[in-house]
């Protein structure tokens, strides 16, 4: 696995020069899911707090902690997101093609996983849903079965679902391609 830190556009190039209706068609799909990702964040959040209010709790109160536990989770959940995408297929980790990066530009700057060698339909859906079940699904559920869980697992859980949002979108557009479709080759 290799470790990618991108400053330009060009230093990230694709296999394959895809057609312009097919980046027209994501980069729409992009767009959708910014606005759901701006969005589902504050939802999740308010969610989280009348889901634990009678039970909410911070580590510690003092300004410097309470602060740290609010802020911390808007860092490294992006970070965690990517992890658990690469942890979804363990065997791609070793592929030689297999990256993980951070794109920096500015205040679009992100965080990225792309797996090596052949992938399926179904290993890609796996992998793109793996992060939201896990941060965010079972945080959730575990709220709502009555748990007492921490005010930073809210943050983020509520971080993550946004992040979640073009990951889950492509997953429901690839259920559309027939079982056992390879999505690329090695």
């Amino acid at each position: 696995m290799r470790f990618i830190v991108i400053r330009n556009v060009a230093e990230l190039k694709t296999q394959t020069p895809l057609p312009a209706a097919e980046v027209l068609a994501y980069t729409k799909l992009q767009i959708v899911a910014g606005r759901a990702t701006i969005y589902s964040i504050p939802i999740a959040i308010v969610l989280w707090i009348y889901l634990a209010l009678p039970h909410v709790y911070v580590i510690d109160k003092t300004s410097f902690w309470f602060a740290l536990q609010l802020f911390a989770p808007c860092i490294y959940t992006a970070f965690l997101h990517e992890i658990v995408h690469g942890l979804a297929i363990p065997t791609k980790l070793t592929h030689p093609d297999t990256a993980f990066g951070i794109h920096l530009q500015g205040l679009r700057s992100y965080v990225f996983f792309r797996p090596g060698g052949r992938i399926t339909r179904e290993q890609f859906i796996w992998m793109s849903i793996l992060p939201f079940i896990v941060l965010t699904v079972i945080p959730f559920t575990l709220l709502a079965s009555g748990h007492s869980l921490p005010l930073w697992l809210g943050l983020l859980a509520s971080i993550n679902l946004g992040l979640s949002s073009l990951d889950v979108m492509k997953s429901v557009l690839l259920l559309k391609l027939p079982f056992g479709a390879i999505l690329r080759e090695e």
